[in-house]
């Protein structure tokens, strides 16, 4: 049995480890305030001098001294505030300061470093500043995936062909974050991205096809329409209702025969998907064969048909009222709730 005295000496032992723990993080942070009061006439100094550089003398070098009379640390948070509300020009006259000022250089050999949250710290900072590209690529293939997601952001604004198509490869990343991070920087390159886009999709197929199918559709552009085609036919079904999705992005003839096509596809995902794109893009030459989806075994697949008979108007309602009629009891329920949403004929 414990005895009370070693309870009471154990006691004693934890209160003045919390009362040395509480005195150095107030010494901390009184440390912190006076650094902070101390610096505050050089950090205003800083950020005047970028701010009326950048405003008021554009054309001019921007001025290296008040940057240089702070520590590493400051430096790089008056070069982050401004770099957060610049662009073109202006962010290039600021990437030229941090270079001048060293911060690049310090990014860089960062970047270099064995220890990854040091290489995080260079890679965020080239992505708030600039530069990098002689080290950041690199980074798209680190072993972390915490560097890999700062990297793909790094490469939203670097449109070179190569970058881009390194971000591509990275969409079968198997960390989430980085896969939507690749995602949102392809769509932020936009027309840049599609070429390297057609040229990654012509020789993928399955879940890395499914991935960069998702992009295409976001970006629309016509020269993916024949990637679009040649997925249809993947053994994936993934690859396939992504390949429909970007088919109904794009729109036109040869879309609407493979979207019609699709409405007999094995996988009811993919069928519902066809259904939809044909409603999105108003395709009532595809009417018919909407009608014959009402019967489909699948909920999803007979109400995105007849959603989208709904959405041809007039010429879908009265092929609705019609199937009242039918013998499958599924395609009449289907009829019946379509022709009962709002704004649906008396």
């Amino acid at each position: 049995m414990v005895s009370t005295q070693l309870v009471l000496i154990a006691l004693a032992i934890e209160a003045v480890a919390l009362a040395v723990g509480l005195a150095l993080l107030a010494g901390h942070g009184g440390w912190l305030a006076v650094r902070e009061r101390r610096l505050a006439p050089r950090l205003a100094a800083a950020r005047a001098a970028i701010l009326t550089g950048l405003v008021e003398r554009p054309s001019q070098q921007l001025p290296l001294a008040p940057l240089e009379a702070l520590p590493f640390d400051e430096r790089l948070r008056v070069l982050g505030e401004a770099a957060a509300s610049v662009a073109g020009a202006q962010r290039s006259h600021l990437r030229g300061l941090a270079r001048r000022a060293g911060v690049l250089d310090r990014a860089g050999a960062l970047c270099r470093s064995r220890r990854w949250k040091r290489r995080l710290r260079g890679a965020r900072m080239h992505t708030l500043l600039g530069g990098g590209e002689a080290v950041m690529p690199a980074l798209l293939s680190d072993r972390r995936a915490e560097v890999r997601v700062e990297a793909a952001a790094w490469a939203a604004e670097h449109p070179e062909p190569e970058i881009v198509a390194r971000l591509l490869e990275l969409l079968g990343d198997p960390a989430a974050r980085c896969r939507f991070t690749v995602h949102d920087s392809l769509m932020r390159l936009g027309p840049a991205a599609v070429a390297p886009l057609v040229d990654f999709l012509a020789s993928v197929g399955g879940a890395r096809a499914a991935a960069g199918l998702q992009v295409a559709a976001s970006l629309r552009d016509p020269r993916l329409l024949d990637a679009a085609h040649r997925l249809l036919s993947d053994e994936d079904a993934e690859t396939r209702r992504r390949a429909v999705d970007l088919l109904g992005a794009l729109g036109g003839e040869r879309a609407l025969a493979a979207l019609t096509d699709r409405l007999s596809d094995p996988v009811a995902d993919v069928r519902a998907a066809a259904a939809r794109a044909l409603g999105q893009g108003q395709h009532w030459t595809a009417a018919a064969q909407l009608t014959a989806a009402l019967r489909d075994r699948s909920w999803d697949v007979r109400s995105a048909a007849g959603m989208a008979l709904r959405g041809l108007g007039a010429p879908g309602e009265l092929l609705l009222e019609r199937m009242l009629a039918d013998e499958d009891r599924f395609a009449v329920e289907m009829a019946r709730l379509m022709l009962d949403l709002p704004g649906a004929p008396a």
